[in-house]
């Protein structure tokens, strides 16, 4: 696979974003084709541009049952990955709103971004545009304005609001929202490659799944300590759900060789080992999550789930999620 051009050391360095199940040799890629539709359940890859380095799925209709995997969106979509998408989205995600409009509305969302176009949320309602905005406004306090453009597009505080058709919107930065336009009226080319096939490597049965290239570097602390090992790690991908009186997120890193895989997967076991008790390094917050995770290896594919009870505090999910992954960090 041919990394993009952030190094690779912020894969690992910094947590690098995963969960799912993992890819070994060719096995995964192209799985569940037939769940990729378009509506309101199924991703369909013909939505989002190329050129892309992060890729979020959430079926936002599902999410008022699982509370692990909506604490898990809602932590994803307040973090530095995803910092152009206006708060409000998060906050009408998290059922955390007062309006008059009926926020299961939001079906589906699908994030999407890079560090040079920035990055925005695309979603599917049973709202027309006008209930769209009125929530994200009232949830935002500030009020939409209409843009001078061929598009029908609004401006929102620092984002973007799109049309895209009835029922469908892009919301987030302008660059980006232009580039996801682009692509719905067949004037660009919709995303494939690695990121794509690395996202089809988690599980479909998940109610949000995702997929980084290229996370940020703002962990308090390494997993994987040694710099030269950490550059082995390509990509991460993953997903999040509640099962069987459980909540479980599954971390996957893919590295580009069977002995690399080993090399991080001894160095995170340290890592895991490690007390953290006092540790200003330690990059577990608090320390004990790494008593509800499990890691292990398969190939090429380095993996750490985190599974506990249902009774647990939901505070442990975003924990673990901000200290494997740095895209998902505030």
């Amino acid at each position: 696979m041919k990394v993009p051009a952030l190094s690779r050391r912020a894969v690992i360095a910094t947590g690098g974003l995963a969960a799912g199940a993992g890819i070994v040799g060719g096995a995964w890629f192209g799985r569940d084709r037939t769940d990729d539709g378009p509506g309101a359940r199924s991703f369909s890859a013909g939505t989002v541009p190329g050129g892309i380095d992060r890729l979020v799925h959430a079926r936002v209709g599902e999410l008022a049952d699982d509370d692990t995997a909506r604490e898990a969106t809602t932590t994803i979509l307040e973090s530095a990955a995803f910092a152009d998408v206006p708060e409000s989205l998060s906050a009408i995600v998290g059922g955390e709103t007062e309006t008059d409009v009926d926020p299961s509305g939001l079906r589906k969302l699908v994030l999407c971004g890079n560090d040079a176009d920035g990055s925005v949320a695309i979603v599917w309602t049973t709202w027309g545009e006008a209930d769209l905005l009125e929530e994200l406004e009232t949830v935002a306090g500030v009020t939409a304005e209409s843009n001078d453009d061929e598009a029908v597009t609004y401006s929102l505080g620092e984002s973007t609001v799109a049309s895209l058709t009835d029922d469908a919107f892009v919301i987030g930065a302008e660059a980006m929202s232009r580039a996801v336009v682009d692509v719905w009226h067949a004037d660009a080319d919709p995303l494939t490659g690695d990121l794509l096939r690395t996202f089809e490597g988690a599980t479909t049965d998940a109610p949000v799944r995702f997929a980084f290239a290229t996370p940020g570097s703002d962990c308090p602390g390494p997993l994987v300590p040694d710099d030269d090992i950490a550059e082995a790690v390509e990509y991460a991908f993953g997903s999040a759900h509640s099962a069987d009186g459980e909540r479980i997120v599954d971390a996957n890193l893919w590295t580009n060789s069977l002995d690399a895989a080993r090399d991080v997967h001894d160095e995170i076991g340290a890592t895991l080992d490690r007390d953290g008790q006092n540790d200003a390094d330690d990059p577990f917050d608090p320390p004990e999550v790494r008593e509800y995770v499990a890691l292990e290896r398969d190939n090429q594919v380095v993996t750490l789930e985190f599974r506990s009870e249902t009774a647990a505090s939901l505070a442990l999910v975003r924990s673990f999620l901000r200290t494997v992954g740095c895209p998902v960090r505030s």
